[in-house]
Order: structure tokens, then sequence, then C-alpha cells
């Protein structure tokens, strides 16, 4: 995932670090791309005749088949797995960068994540529904994690290294106009709605 990319490169010994562009590949087209290829044809396979019903915007509520069910039951699940893999990198980056983590001790970070917890529940309760809160949580976390993060580590592994072609460079400002695009109209979007 994208949050432990700077920790592999890192954990590399340094004569082998200019291979994180090959593991960033690898891992991107030859693992992450074709799974979420598989599973969508697949689901498009299944359901797909019968998503193009107006009736259908939530797939739950027209489909009661096991299917459907262990896949409601998996998305739940990895829901309330992925909140730490979520928050701890949120935690440390934010910690690295306020507090160049001196002096955080256990109870700050206990502390710390405790408010963190208690924000996310009052966005959702203030906002009158978890969908919306995931919806915003989406169209922010989402692009850091897809754009700006993978931008910025890209940016930092070849500055590491003697420095940015002037190709790379245009890469990382595609990469953070695009996140900036992306989740600013997710945004607005959010926002559209509410109103």
């Amino acid at each position: 995932s994208t949050q432990s990319t700077w920790a592999v490169y890192l954990d590399l010994k340094p004569a082998e670090r200019h291979h994180i562009d090959t593991i960033i590949h690898i891992s991107m087209f030859g693992l992450a791309a074709p799974v979420y290829l598989l599973f969508g044809v697949a689901g498009y396979l299944q359901l797909g005749s019968k998503v193009a019903d107006p009736k259908c915007s939530n797939v739950l509520l027209c489909f009661s088949s096991a299917m459907v069910q262990a896949g409601s039951l998996a998305v739940v699940a990895t829901n309330l797995l992925k909140y730490p893999l979520l928050a701890l990198p949120f935690r440390d980056t934010l910690n690295g960068v306020l507090l160049h983590n001196v002096g955080v001790s256990k109870w700050f970070i206990i502390a710390e994540m405790l408010a963190f917890s208690v924000f996310v529940y009052l966005a959702a309760y203030l906002l009158g529904t978890v969908g919306l809160v995931l919806e915003l949580i989406g169209v922010t976390c989402g692009s850091l994690m897809t754009y700006f993060l993978p931008a910025m580590f890209y940016y930092k592994a070849h500055a590491l290294q003697g420095g940015v072609s002037a190709q790379g460079l245009a890469g990382v400002v595609v990469m953070l106009l695009a996140g900036t695009c992306i989740s600013s109209f997710g945004i607005f979007q959010i926002i559209y709605q509410c109103v």
C-alpha cells in the first residue's frame, strides 16, 4: 500500500534502493491492477445486466444472493480492519511533520488516537450519515494516498539518489494537479449533496 512505500524504501540496503521503481511497478501493475480488474469484471459478469435498473442504486437492496451477502460482509470487515492502516500512518506522518517525533509518549499517542476517533465519530454524527463521511474520507484521503503520496515519495526517493529528471518532475506535477482536481471536485460534490 502507498503508506508503506517509504518504509519499504528505507528497509532496502542503500545499494538496492534504486530498485524501488521496479517494486512499485510490479506491485501496481502486477498485483493491484489485475486484482481490481478481476473482481470488477467478475462483478459485472454476474450482476451487470441487473445494475442498469434505475431502482438498483444500492446493490444490496436489489440482490439477495449468498455471493452479495458474503461480499457485503467482506466490505464491512475491510472497512473495520483498514482503520488502523489509515489512521496509524496518518498519525505517524502528522507527528513527524508537526512534532518531529520528539517527546511523543505512549499516553500522548493514546490521547491523539482517541481524539482522532472521536473526531471521525462526530463528523459522522453531524453529517447525519456515515456514507457522507466515508465519501469525504475517500475524496481526501483517497486522493492523498493515490496521487499526492506516490508523487512525493517518487520525488523524495529520486532527490536522495542525485536528482529528479525533468520528465520525472513533470510526472510529479501532473500527479499533484490530478489529485488536487479530483479531490476538489469530490469535496464540492459532497457539499452540493449536503445543501
